[in-house]
């Protein structure tokens, strides 16, 4: 508890601005799966100029119209990256037989 009663305080600041953009790649993505068993062995390729970071996969697995699994995975190598040029192949498992799937890709680019 303060004695006196508080009037003010002065501070000063300095900002310093630092650009960091975040570049769609997904549209480099290119995939190739094929079925095995109870599950897809998906490669994805970086088709792209421009290192992904975090390149992941979401897959939905459906049998008809119904929704029975899903699965998602990092389509990375050890620096969390997909590298221009690079492959990286996965396996992507269902609970349930499935007769279709989606998958979607998101991760991104970045410069500054």
């Amino acid at each position: 508890m303060f004695d006196e009663e508080y009037y003010s305080s002065e501070y000063e600041m300095s900002v310093t601005e630092k650009t960091l953009w975040n570049i769609p790649v997904t549209h480099n993505i290119d995939f190739d799966s094929s079925n095995a068993s109870d599950k897809e062995i998906v490669t994805v390729t970086n088709n792209g100029n421009i290192v992904i970071k975090h390149a992941a996969g979401y897959m939905l697995f459906f049998s008809g119209n119904t929704l029975v699994g899903h699965d998602r995975i990092y389509f990375t190598d050890g620096d969390s990256e997909l590298k221009p040029g690079k492959s990286v192949t996965k396996e992507m498992k269902s609970s349930e037989p499935y007769d279709s799937f989606i998958i979607v890709f998101t991760g991104h680019g970045t410069e500054g």
